[in-house]
């Protein structure tokens, strides 16, 4: 099969993103939708060095031996997007399920973290690995892990949005509980002024539960209604 296009940041999204501040508006859709659309031609054998590589299939063992070679820059970023080794990490555990190798994305995580990996690296939207995996926790013990490294449940993204935001958008209810017992804030606004709190009319009712049961503790409520 032939590689995609090359992969390349689109000369109107950087234009956008050069734009001061949180995007809102025609801005933002502009920008999501480029960014959709540049991410499809992201093409791994192509596009990453083998360090990514290793850490994007969760291919431990290739992973360490590459790392002892060449002692890469764990703080640094890969692609066009920025992407850091923790989210190439999280990018794989949705995307990468089996091999010719052990899968292991956690124990890349672990790895990664320990030899001083921040979990905290933005990519060019601002999207940290937290921001990632709100989208889709396919494999739990990622979420687990990543806390090792203590990631920041009030990230935003150049749109403005929280790991929560992104949780409760995707339905992602151990992320969001993960999330909010860790500090993120349920009333924390994006750039279009819209909270978790406001948009839990929209989602399933386990997801609305979470975002209301630390909403009420932020309060001094507890979780029959009542001031503690």
């Amino acid at each position: 099969m032939d590689a995609p296009a090359p992969f390349v940041l689109p000369a109107e999204l950087v234009g956008i993103l050069e734009t001061p501040g949180e995007l809102s508006g025609d801005l933002a859709l502009q920008a999501r939708k480029l960014y959709s659309d540049a991410s499809l031609n992201f093409h791994p054998p192509r596009d990453l060095s083998p360090f990514g590589i290793s850490v994007f299939t969760g291919n431990f063992g290739e992973m360490k031996q590459v790392y002892e070679r060449d002692h890469p820059d764990l703080n640094a970023t890969e692609t066009c997007f920025e992407t850091g080794y923790i989210s190439l990490a999280v990018l794989g555990s949705q995307r990468v399920e089996s091999g010719p190798f052990p899968v292991e994305h956690a124990k890349v995580i672990v790895f990664l973290i320990f030899k001083g990996a921040s979990v905290n690296v933005p990519d060019v939207v601002g999207s940290t690995a937290f921001h990632h995996l709100a989208g889709h926790n396919r494999v739990p013990k990622v979420l687990q892990v990543l806390f090792n490294g203590k990631p920041d449940p009030n990230a935003r993204d150049r749109y403005g949005c929280t790991p929560a935001h992104n949780a409760v958008m995707h339905a992602q209810a151990e992320v969001l509980e993960k999330c909010l017992a860790n500090g993120g804030d349920p009333d924390a606004e994006d750039a279009e002024g819209i909270s978790p709190t406001n948009m839990v009319k929209d989602v399933p009712p386990a997801i609305s539960a979470i975002v209301t049961k630390y909403k009420n503790k932020r309060s001094g409520m507890t979780e029959s209604g009542k001031t503690a």
